[in-house]
């Protein structure tokens, strides 16, 4: 239990950060492999 509260608020953010990250790819990724739909 003790080494859960030595992760500091600085990690958090960090992993935050790499989450919001992650799913920003994620998304540019599935727009990439999404073919574009014709308006026709």
């Amino acid at each position: 239990m003790e080494k859960i509260v030595c992760i500091g608020e600085r990690s958090w953010q960090r992993l935050l950060e790499r989450v919001e990250h992650l799913s920003a790819l994620a998304q540019r990724l599935e727009r990439r492999l999404t073919p574009p739909q014709d308006d026709g």
